[in-house]
């Protein structure tokens, strides 16, 4: 199967754009504000489901961010400067992603638990230190 481009880079008037995670790629599980890395363990065989397990994220530059009184408990005025170092968690947990229509488009969206938190190619990590 040849590589395709990311979910978020195919235009939402073409086809379904499964198949495009295999096992062993690298995604990113988009929380409301927040991202998590994830590695596909599983894809079911029409290319519809993925099944995905939590990888270890480790801040390497917490010394960098910049933190100021204000907000609940702090503002973090540079928080866009976040780096980590990613690593395979064999004992992370797993989710089940699916292919749904959404307001029109498609969207990997987070099918046990329910839920329309979003998947996307490669991994990352971001803590809105300011939610």
């Amino acid at each position: 199967m040849a590589k395709l481009p990311s979910i978020n880079e195919i235009e939402q008037d073409e086809r379904y754009p499964f198949d495009i995670f295999e096992v062993g790629d690298h995604v990113c599980w988009h929380l409301w504000s927040d991202s998590n890395p994830m590695s596909v363990i599983k894809v079911s065989p029409n290319g519809r489901r993925v099944w995905v397990r939590e990888d270890n994220a480790k801040l390497v530059n917490p010394e960098d961010l910049k933190f100021h009184v204000g907000g609940f408990a702090g503002h973090c005025s540079n928080q866009s400067a976040q780096k980590y170092e990613f690593s395979a968690n064999p004992e992370g947990r797993v989710l089940i992603f699916s292919l749904r229509l959404w307001r029109g488009r498609y969207v990997w969206a987070l099918s046990e638990p329910s839920g329309r938190m979003e998947l996307s190619k490669g991994w990352g990590k971001f803590y809105d230190y300011n939610f």
